[in-house]
């Protein structure tokens, strides 16, 4: 924190998680830091009537952000303006919405805030979408009857396809239930398994001397769909590789960073989704052989078309369907193993662990990205690798891994895409049938 701005009665505080600047009241500050300071000392109170409109309006933003809404109710009566957005078109509403202030944003909707879309067409349900905030989902539909959950932002993506992509059974139902999702139902019901689809490609640039990434995100949502059917009842079925998870993005720098370890070596991706690793491996890393492997047919068709869009279809990178119950379609072993965030159920930990134990050849290594979770299996498959004889090591995710990597899109854009980078803390895990390597 700096020093205290006497003017604004905040403290300029620099967040470590996206080294974003904001001001934060003293009580707020305190609260976090667990400092017992006297009142007294904090400064006097903010006196609005000698702030200028604009300084109004800054205000007003950052007590949306830090849901501070006495003092939004504040700078409201002094004539602060409901929907002044920042430079990005972010308004206090949006910035409520993604940061889970329920209560803030019914004052803000009773104050005549609109649902008005920033520069990348993001509407504040999009965000409240985005980053999983339930409470919020409901208030925004309630306050709102009128917002269309089919209008989509400049990612091509609505705000039903945000939900079904954030894997929240009921935020998607929430989303599902609304009024403007049944515009999906025409012909008295004719076209209700009509697909809302969307699809968006993003170009990763992980460092300036490299070539870019290009990876296709697609999602498809029924009508017709119950939430439990968008995300799966099977392994075959499901649709979540459709989407590009924030695990991928930190074994991709990690990749990168042992780059030399996996030149001129045989890859094999487990659960590879879209594929953004794999890719990077055989792209950026000089992996001589990369096999990217999935279940879903589905997922398999869009990991052909990232493979061919990085101009690598001739050769050095494949697409194979890998089930983990059915051994007659695993690959011969390979010299490197990677895969992130694979474990979704205790019941899937014994197949898994036997697939890693047969395709990693004796003198391999498994690279394993893994999120600090309550999931069951996690802990079991990570403590049967070591029963199973292999070393481990652990190493945290360094700050660099988090940073924005999306070429073309603003650094809040991808805190919003990939918001899971700031919400959970992941671990690097090496294994390998040598002498175990202390952990850092």
């Amino acid at each position: 924190a700096g020093p205290f701005d006497a003017e604004r009665g905040r403290y300029p505080v620099m967040l470590d998680s996206t080294h974003e600047a904001i001001r934060v009241k003293p009580d707020n500050l305190r609260a976090v830091l667990e400092v017992e300071e006297e009142a007294d000392e904090l400064g006097e109170e903010v006196d609005y009537s000698a702030m200028s409109i604009d300084e109004l309006n800054e205000e007003l933003l950052e007590c949306a952000r830090a849901g501070e809404a006495d003092e939004a109710q504040h700078l409201l009566l002094a004539k602060a303006s409901v929907d002044y957005a920042d430079g990005g078109g972010n308004t206090a509403l949006h910035r409520a919405s993604a940061n889970g202030h329920a209560s803030l944003v019914e004052l803000l909707a009773t104050a005549g805030a609109r649902q008005l879309p920033n520069e990348s067409a993001n509407l504040p349900l999009h965000w409240a979408v985005q980053q999983g905030q339930l409470a919020v989902v409901h208030k925004l539909l309630l306050l709102y009857p009128d917002v269309d959950v089919l209008a989509k932002n400049s990612f091509g993506k609505s705000i039903c396809t945000e939900a079904f992509a954030r894997g929240d059974v009921a935020i998607l139902e929430a989303v599902l239930k609304h009024d403007s999702a049944r515009q999906l139902e025409t012909d008295g019901g004719a076209h209700a398994d009509e697909a809302i689809d969307a699809e968006v490609t993003h170009s990763f640039l992980f460092a300036p001397a490299l070539e870019a990434v290009a990876l296709r995100e697609v999602a498809g949502v029924a009508a017709s769909d119950s939430p439990e059917v968008v995300l799966g009842a099977s392994a075959s079925e499901d649709k979540t590789g459709l989407q590009l998870w924030a695990a991928a993005l930190v074994l991709s720098h990690w990749l990168l960073d042992a780059r030399a370890e996996l030149a001129s070596r045989s890859v094999i991706e487990l659960g590879a989704g879209c594929g953004l690793c794999g890719i990077v491996a055989a792209k950026l890393c000089g992996a001589k052989d990369v096999l990217l492997t999935d279940l879903a047919e589905h997922t398999i068709c869009n990991m052909h078309h990232n493979v061919e869009i990085n101009g690598l279809s001739a050769g050095g990178c494949r697409v194979s369907v890998l089930d983990w119950d059915d051994p007659s379609t695993w690959p011969p072993p390979a010299e490197v193993l990677i895969g992130s965030d694979l474990v979704y159920a205790a019941e899937a930990v014994p197949q898994l662990l036997r697939v890693v134990s047969t395709l990693m050849q004796t003198s391999g290594s498994f690279f394993y990205v893994a999120p600090e979770t309550n999931r069951q299996g996690e802990a079991e498959f990570l403590e049967g690798l070591v029963a199973a004889g292999f070393a481990r090591e652990a190493h945290e995710v360094p700050q660099s891994y988090l940073m924005n990597v999306l070429a073309d899109r603003t650094d809040e854009e991808f805190r919003i895409l990939f918001s899971e980078l700031s919400q959970r803390t992941y671990t690097l895990f090496r294994f390998s049938r040598g002498a175990p390597v202390t952990a850092t």
